[in-house]
């Protein structure tokens, strides 16, 4: 089903403007789809909408990359310094089919590096 060019323009800038304001560390698809089905008072986890909403957010994503890099290749010194770098491997979803824009610290870090000290007082959940 073909969505009206009126639609895709409001759920497009709704989104782009979410994923702006969010914390890249600790959002994900849902939680941006979310924001945007309230703040537009429509369901965008519909089947419907869901696809396009994905769409939106692999190009931003696509376009942060892009500047990262960018500035990466005009500022050779803080790619040095471990900034400006990204792993360019598979994209990751969840299973609901949710693309997962960040990791935890434990998928990050692996189970053996795992603090459970360091998680309470980051407010990561402690597992056992």
């Amino acid at each position: 089903m073909e969505l009206a060019p009126e639609v895709q323009q409001r759920i497009e800038a709704t989104v782009r403007q979410v994923l702006e304001e969010s914390d890249m560390s600790e959002t994900t698809e849902y939680k941006v789809r979310r924001e945007a089905s309230e703040r537009l008072k429509m369901n965008l986890s519909q089947p419907k909408y869901k696809p396009f909403v994905r769409q939106v957010v692999e190009a931003f994503l696509e376009e942060q990359k892009a500047k990262e890099d960018q500035q990466a290749e005009e500022d050779p010194e803080e790619e040095d310094a471990g900034r400006g770098k990204r792993s360019d491997g598979g994209k990751e979803y969840t299973d609901d089919g949710d693309l997962i824009i960040c990791k935890s610290f434990q998928q990050v870090f692996g189970q053996y590096s795992f603090d459970p000290v360091l998680a309470f007082n980051m407010n990561y959940p402690v597992i056992k």
